[in-house]
């Protein structure tokens, strides 16, 4: 873990850094107060479903780190500003981007510079997989744990690896529906379980857990894109959830094994 912090803090802070500079060339640039008028190219709902399944996969990666924190509190907040702050300060960057050179990406203002774009790439790419080889090797080591954290984490960086070369970043669009449709409905079933049911959880498989996390999966596969299907799925697994408990504890049916 130390060494992981050592190298946010190594490449992280020249990183920040030049962001802020190229969001104060781009916030300076003529184009940027001049009025656009855009076409949506998909459902708004779409959209905040987008932003609602990157921020519930950035606060599960940022949640490994803050959890060394004092208190759940401290582990809450450092959570929401690792997450929320920067999505919003590289949302404008983008939006800003899209206005002044028609792609979202601002690095497209170096294209005639790629000796200077080159290191940001390299540098966002390096911390940013080994923060998430960091989060993935102890989320594989729960599910593995016949296996040491060192060859758990060789697997999940043979799959990154794996994933990169079969062109996932062309399919982003649908990796990230994907993370909507399936952590959104596990997000409700853990909110239901710490908040309403407030139990420990059982060292066995849960199956309520189990049937309230598929009814939300199919819940946002079936709700259209435009009704915000991500927050409606929480919601509805959530509320499968607490029923499941509530007649298994009125009729003694057991759902653990």
């Amino acid at each position: 873990y130390q060494r992981v912090k050592g190298l946010s803090y190594l490449a992280g802070i020249p990183l920040l850094l030049a962001c802020i500079i190229i969001f104060i060339y781009l916030k300076g640039n003529p184009a940027a107060s001049q009025p656009m008028f855009f076409s949506f190219t998909f459902p708004p709902g779409a959209g905040i479903n987008f932003m609602v399944g990157g921020s519930i996969a950035g606060a599960i990666v940022a949640s490994d780190f803050s959890r060394y924190t004092r208190s759940h509190a401290h582990n809450a907040a450092g959570t929401f500003i690792g997450v929320f702050f920067p999505s919003v300060f590289l949302g404008m960057m983008g939006m800003l981007s899209y206005v002044i050179t028609g792609d979202w990406n601002p690095l497209q203002i170096f294209n005639h510079l790629i000796w200077l774009s080159l290191p940001f790439i390299l540098l966002s790419a390096w911390t940013t997989n080994d923060n998430l080889l960091y989060s993935s090797g102890l989320a594989l080591s729960n599910i593995l744990p016949g296996l040491t954290r060192w060859q758990n984490t060789l697997c999940c960086a043979i799959a990154g690896i794996a994933m990169a070369l079969m062109g996932i970043t062309g399919h982003l669009q649908t990796w990230l529906n994907i993370l909507v449709v399936i952590i959104a409905p596990l997000l409700g079933v853990f909110l239901a379980h710490q908040l309403v049911v407030k139990k420990a959880w059982p060292g066995r498989i849960n199956y309520w857990a189990l049937l309230a996390t598929l009814t939300g999966i199919i819940s946002a596969c079936i709700i259209p894109e435009y009704f915000i299907s991500s927050l409606f799925s929480i919601l509805i697994a959530g509320i499968v959830y607490i029923k499941l408990i509530w007649i298994s504890a009125k009729f003694g049916i057991s759902g653990l094994t």
